[in-house]
C-alpha cells in the first residue's frame, strides 16, 4: 500500500580501522598487526602511506587470507601528483576502490580557492585510473572561511562524482559543529567515515570514551547508506589494546541501535 511503514532490511555498515593508528606496530610487524585485526572483529583496513613494508602482491595475498577487505588508501596530495609513486600500483593490486586525501594546510581564504581546482584535478585523475576520491576534513576545514566553510566551498564546488567525503567526526566536535547534521548534508557521497573518539580536551581516545555521541552518529550513517565506519585513534603503545576497545563498543552499540551495524 502506497505509504505504508513497511520495513525492509537497513544496510550494514562494515567496520574497518585506519592503519595509520598502529603505525610503529605495523612497521615491527605487519602480518601480525593484521592477523590481530582480523581476529578482533575488523573487517577492512585503511592504509595511509605506507604499507608493512610488505611488497603489493604478498600483502594482498595476506589480506586475502584474513578476509580483510582494503576500504581505502589514505595519500599526501604529493603522492597523488606523482604518476609513478607507489601508492597507484598499491591501490590496483589491492583491488581498493577509494583514495582519500586531506590538503588541511591550504585550507585558507588566500589558498583554498586553488586547492578547490587542484583537488578537483586530482579527481579527475583518480577517476581515470579507476578509483574515487575521497576527501578527508581535519579542524581547519571546519573553521569559518567567509559566510562557511572550507569543506562548505569544496563540495559545493566540486560535482560528487569527483570528489567524495570521508567525514571525520572528532574534528567536527572539537571545532564545536554537529558532525550528525553534516553526516546528513553529505550522506549521499560518503562512503566511509572516521569513526574517531575525543575527549573534552581533544584527547584522542578509543570508540566509546570520549564525548562524540556514536550512536546517533551511527544511526545517520546507516540512513545514509555509508559502507564503511573506520575506527582511528592516535598511534601509542597501547594501540592494539585500544583497538579492541573500539570494536567492542561499536558492538555494544549495535545490539541497543536498530542501526544493524555489523
Amino acid at each position: 500500500m502506497k505509504g505504508s511503514n513497511t520495513s525492509e532490511p537497513q544496510k550494514q555498515a562494515k567496520i574497518g580501522i585506519q592503519l595509520y593508528s598502529l603505525g610503529p606496530q605495523l612497521a615491527e610487524d605487519a602480518p601480525g598487526v593484521l592477523r590481530t585485526l582480523a581476529k578482533q572483529g575488523y573487517q577492512g583496513v585503511e592504509f595511509a602511506w605506507v604499507f608493512g613494508g610488505l611488497p603489493p602482491a604478498s600483502l594482498r595475498d595476506l589480506l586475502l587470507e584474513l578476509n580483510l577487505q582494503t576500504v581505502s588508501i589514505y595519500a599526501k596530495a604529493e603522492q597523488l601528483l606523482d604518476e609513478e609513486n607507489e601508492i597507484w600500483t598499491y591501490a590496483k593490486v589491492l583491488g581498493c576502490r577509494y583514495l582519500t586525501m586531506g590538503w588541511q594546510n591550504r585550507a585558507n581564504a588566500t589558498a583554498w580557492p586553488e586547492a578547490i581546482r587542484d583537488i578537483e584535478t586530482l579527481g579527475d585523475r583518480v577517476a581515470q585510473r579507476g578509483h574515487r576520491l575521497l576527501y578527508h576534513n581535519h579542524c581547519n576545514e571546519l573553521e569559518p572561511l567567509g559566510d562557511s566553510t572550507a569543506l562548505d566551498q569544496l563540495l559545493k564546488n566540486v560535482e560528487s562524482n569527483k570528489v567524495g567525503a570521508e567525514l571525520d567526526v572528532a574534528y567536527f566536535v572539537q571545532v564545536g559543529l554537529d558532525p550528525v547534521a553534516y553526516i546528513r548534508r553529505y550522506g549521499h557521497r560518503m562512503p566511509l567515515l572516521h569513526a574517531r573518539d575525543t575527549t573534552a580536551d581533544g584527547r584522542s581516545v578509543p570508540v566509546g570514551a570520549g564525548v562524540v555521541d556514536f550512536p546517533a552518529i551511527i544511526d545517520a550513517a546507516r540512513d545514509a547508506g555509508a559502507d564503511w565506519l573506520v575506527v582511528e585513534q592516535d598511534p601509542s603503545p597501547e594501540a592494539v589494546n585500544a583497538a579492541q576497545q573500539s570494536i567492542t563498543a561499536f558492538r555494544a552499540m549495535a545490539r541497543k541501535s536498530a542501526c544493524g551495524t555489523a
